[in-house]
């Protein structure tokens, strides 16, 4: 019994990694392509593992928390405000209520015999003939919104990962400070040849091959094996 039990465990288990390993990889991906796509750079020119496309799906799910907590913070406190606001409206319209409801009562009362006449006509109706025609059309009707569920849920799967990718990377932008020798900033590095700065700037992609600096406003790649790569020291920055 036990044996049964760890083994059903160790099957849900494994059903559940391969479901959801290849969505985190997507989400990493498409995360990945926003984010990095906001700053002009092709998902080509900075491939990653599958580790780390995990991890960028991680970093996917904060962002998406954070994203949500400040629109739901803010969504809640309109319907608050909201509220108040309509209960106030209540208590002003307390004394007329009398006035205000005697208006749909009395166009209630005008339309009641229609609705009577139309019950009537109703219960007498054989439902039966529709049995058949309305068995088939809730056939079709489940297996196209079947399929377009699976392509509105796959269109998701990637399409909210890529947009908070660029939501990230717009954030990033708008708080990003210019980046020099001189002044530097947090997360600013420079790019020197034989001793003198190339350029500087934050680093937004690296790999073997290439890196890609932001600074005053636009990206640039520049091969990481022709230049040193040195962190800038922002003690000095204000």
């Amino acid at each position: 019994m036990a044996e049964s039990n760890a083994q059903k465990t160790l099957t849900a288990i494994t059903i559940l990694f391969t479901i959801a390993l290849p969505h985190l990889y997507i989400f990493g991906f498409a995360y990945e392509a926003g984010y990095l796509g906001h700053y002009g750079i092709h998902t080509e020119l900075f491939p990653r593992s599958v580790a780390e496309y995990l991890t960028s799906s991680l970093l996917f799910f904060l962002s998406t928390f954070w994203i949500s907590a400040k629109y739901i913070i803010t969504a809640l406190s309109i319907i608050f405000f909201g509220f108040i606001l309509f209960a106030a409206l209540m208590l002003l319209a307390d004394n007329k209520s009398e006035v205000l409801l005697k208006k749909p009562i009395k166009w209630y009362k005008k339309i009641q015999p229609y609705f009577l006449c139309l019950k009537a006509r109703l219960n007498k109706f054989n439902f039966k003939i529709l049995a058949m025609p309305a068995k088939f059309a809730g056939i079709v009707f489940f297996i196209f919104y079947a399929l377009l569920g699976l392509m509105v849920y796959a269109s998701l799967v990637t399409f909210i990962p890529f947009l908070v990718g660029q939501k990230v990377a717009s954030d990033e932008i708008k708080k990003t400070k210019l980046c020099n020798s001189e002044k530097p900033v947090e997360n600013c590095v420079s790019l020197t040849e034989y001793g003198n700065v190339v350029a500087s700037g934050k680093i937004i992609a690296s790999s073997e091959k290439y890196i890609a600096l932001y600074n005053d406003g636009k990206t640039v790649i520049y091969s990481s094996k022709e230049y040193d790569i040195s962190a800038l020291k922002t003690s000095s920055a204000k």
